[in-house]
């Protein structure tokens, strides 16, 4: 069954319990710039990451972008990575294997260049 709202009926105000789906936390340094992915990184983080891709060159030319805690993605998350890569280098951390299919330890981070080193292509990494 689907309400529809007229004019005359009211909006619930946002519970200050309620926590957004998806975060994003920057920290800027002078040699990199470290961004924390929390939870669904989805549209209606874009413009957080949009003002993240569009500031941080300006701080660094290097990103590390942590998704070990990202539950869920769309295409935001492509679009962001594509456009910081055009000025900076960036590292995804990503979230550990389990530890049946991993040989390291599953708490410890496992890292993937986005982007090729200056100079020269990426080499296919083993496993």
């Amino acid at each position: 069954m689907t309400q529809q709202m007229g004019r005359d009926d009211e909006v619930a105000p946002l519970d200050d319990n309620v926590r957004p789906a998806g975060w994003v936390l920057t920290v800027l340094k002078p040699d990199e710039v470290i961004v924390w992915l929390i939870g669904e990184i989805d549209m209606s983080l874009t413009d957080d990451l949009d003002q993240i891709a569009s500031h941080a060159p300006r701080v660094s030319d290097v990103m590390i972008i942590d998704g070990s805690r990202v539950t869920f993605c769309d295409s935001a998350l492509i679009h962001f990575i594509t456009m910081a890569s055009q000025y900076m280098l960036i590292t995804v951390r990503r979230p550990p294997r389990s530890s049946s299919t991993s040989s390291g330890s599953p708490d410890s981070p496992t890292e993937s260049s986005s982007t090729p080193p200056r100079g020269g292509p990426v080499e296919p990494q083993a496993e």
